[in-house]
């Protein structure tokens, strides 16, 4: 059973990826479910661990006022009140309560209620990047197309098989889309700066 929080990332999924419940079959696994659209998510998350909020002050009168927080990161898994999937918290470590802000948990922001004061504040949550999922699963429909074939008879034709060079289309244009990923590479036969070879 997919998890509750989910609901809207699942939605936007079946929207971003054109997909059903039960668009078709392979081996006796009927494609797609929420649980499987939900798997593919889960392997494009991103763990967000007490990461400095950014804030942008209200100016009125002369005088600063801190309401809007800011994550760098989009696409948050939903806090149902009852699990910690999308914590705000001081620096001391104190969770502010889920009353004291409202989000928009696509886009990281935060609104609260009341002046922040400036208060360095943090955020712990799952991030998914959601284009990335969505190429995964238009890769998947590809390779289950992948087999059509184009058909002519008495000057008519067929094309089915433009229905693979389309799922592959919307599979790079999603990867176009997502997240950039960056990696730090060692060349471990170079020697280290200031040493001599």
């Amino acid at each position: 059973m997919a998890r509750s929080t989910m609901t809207d990332l699942i939605a936007l999924m079946r929207s971003w990826a054109q997909v059903g419940s039960t668009d078709y079959s392979l081996a006796g696994v009927t494609y797609w479910s929420d649980d499987q659209l939900q798997a593919v998510l889960d392997r494009h998350r991103t763990y967000v661990r007490r990461e400095e909020l950014a804030y942008i002050p209200e100016r009125t009168g002369g005088t600063s006022y801190y309401y809007d927080y800011f994550s760098k990161y989009r696409h948050f898994e939903l806090t149902d009140g009852g699990t910690a999937v999308f914590l705000v918290e001081d620096s001391n470590g104190d969770a502010r309560a889920t009353s004291t802000w409202t989000a928009n948990y696509w886009d990281g922001y935060i609104r609260f209620t009341t002046d922040q004061v400036g208060t360095v504040l943090y955020l712990t949550g799952r991030s998914y990047d959601v284009h990335q999922a969505a190429a995964e699963v238009w890769r998947t429909k590809a390779a289950n197309v992948s087999a059509y074939y184009s058909f002519s008879a008495d000057g008519q034709r067929l094309d089915r098989s433009d229905w693979y060079r389309h799922c592959v289309a919307q599979a790079k244009y999603h990867e176009g889309q997502a997240t950039p990923m960056m990696v730090n590479l060692v060349r471990e036969d170079a020697p280290e700066w200031g040493e001599r070879p």
